[in-house]
């Protein structure tokens, strides 16, 4: 015999939520002499790399950071997390704003 339950701890209405995937997404780093490395394509698609791009940014636990697309680059935001239902937590704020576009993955074109 099993069971499901569901438990709700609090109702939140009206808020900004983000992907947990924008909170895992970090850029691959590219080397300045690269050809893929310059305009908007060069940095859209971009030869996959093992080491990711870290910033020296100080986060408490609830800081993350994000990269939003805007027209002709990608810029990492710094925001604040609130509650989250598991896969989509609330956004408590940073320079985000409601319809910005999170990037989650980078496709390579072959």
């Amino acid at each position: 015999m099993t069971a499901v339950a569901h438990v709700t701890e609090e109702n939140i209405n009206s808020t900004l939520i983000m992907p947990n995937r924008a909170l895992r997404f970090s850029p691959p780093a590219v080397d300045a002499g690269s050809p893929t490395s310059t305009g908007v394509m060069g940095r859209l698609f971009r030869p996959p790399s093992n080491k990711p791009i870290t910033t020296n940014t100080p986060r408490t636990a609830d800081q993350r950071s994000i990269w939003v697309l805007e027209i002709s680059t990608q810029r990492e935001v710094q925001i604040a997390i609130g509650a989250s239902e598991g896969t989509m937590p609330q956004i408590l704020g940073g320079d985000v704003a409601d319809g910005a576009s999170a990037i989650t993955d980078i496709e390579v074109p072959q």
